[in-house]
């Protein structure tokens, strides 16, 4: 195998490391943001094992609901995730995919004179590498669909309460007169309290599978409501209201820190856009250092230096 394979290996497998750097620093982020809600709603952080609930006391609120495993919290990709972008999936996706892959292992194979193995491992790692971070992204940008509709879905809860339905039944309403995710997720929840679930359970679960702060403060203001009444109606609209600030907030914040968060990412893919421009240009530029002894060393700290790149980018532009 020449200088250009071991060029395009090494090119390669940067982007593959740049693209894992980049999911893991996104799950550490979002890691961190769950944190911080449970111990805003709990007020220290809440053990992953079984809690005690003393004779006459109540449960808590907000208690972590399993995400599949370790490897769902590693990678971010849920079960609720992957059951949703299967549904999405044509009827021969997997045989399409397969097939793709096959010929992919042979074009490598013929062109860079790399073996089937190595082939095949390397695109491998691409295809699952790829298929999570697209996972991810339908998965979060149906969380996004979710959170925009919550508003809505609590005018639609007040107005069901106002006319003297109970909670369970204003859960129904919503998901009956909604439309899009969040239409499956209050329908899901509604199916969980009609076969016996108790109400603050089946809201809590709901906020945790779509990760949304305002649907956490229904659950909140549902469990108030049931250990101390009150005039439930009139909180979820002062809650509606609230969901609507804080949507204008994070749109504005988002506005202002959109050049920046391009200009990180712009940064962040240059060096590897413009060596792959440069390699596919002139495929022997790269021979007369491929094979210096301080190659390798100095490919390692440029990618680490992109990684810390990113990092920094992020945390530049992150608002709490």
């Amino acid at each position: 195998m020449g200088p250009s394979a071991f060029l395009s290996l090494a090119l390669a497998l940067g982007l593959a490391a740049l693209a894992a750097a980049m999911v893991v620093a996104l799950l550490d982020r979002a890691a961190r943001d769950r944190r911080r809600v449970e111990q805003r709603f709990s007020g220290r952080g809440i053990e992953r094992r079984r809690v005690a609930v003393p004779a006459g006391g109540a449960a808590p609120v907000l208690r972590p609901v399993s995400r599949g495993g370790w490897l769902a919290e590693l990678t971010d990709v849920t079960p609720d995730a992957v059951a949703a972008f299967r549904a999405d999936l044509p009827p021969f996706a997997g045989l399409m995919l397969a097939m793709g892959l096959g010929l992919g292992v042979l074009a490598v194979n013929r062109m860079l004179g790399i073996g089937i193995a190595l082939a095949a491992a390397a695109l491998a790692l691409a295809a699952v590498l790829t298929l999570v971070l697209v996972i991810r992204w339908r998965h979060r940008r149906r969380l996004r669909l979710i959170e925009a509709k919550v508003p809505e879905a609590l005018d639609i809860m007040v107005r069901a309460l106002r006319v003297g339905s109970p909670i369970s039944a204003s859960i129904q309403v919503a998901g009956r007169d909604l439309t899009g995710p969040i239409a499956e997720e209050f329908t899901k929840a509604a199916e969980q309290v009609s076969f016996g679930k108790d109400v603050v359970t089946a809201l809590r679960e709901l906020a945790e599978r779509c990760r949304s702060q305002n649907l956490r403060f229904l659950a909140t203001a549902v469990a108030i409501q049931y250990a101390a009444g009150g005039n439930l109606a009139e909180v979820l609209d002062r809650l509606s209201a609230l969901a609507r600030q804080r949507q204008q907030l994070a749109r504005k914040i988002s506005a202002m820190t959109a050049e920046a968060k391009w200009s990180g990412r712009f940064l962040s893919a240059f060096p590897l856009v413009a060596a792959g421009l440069i390699w596919v240009i002139n495929p022997a530029y790269f021979d007369t250092i491929v094979g210096r002894p301080f190659f390798w060393p100095m490919l390692g700290i440029v990618g680490f230096l992109l990684v810390l790149n990113i990092l920094f980018m992020q945390r530049m532009v992150r608002f709490e």
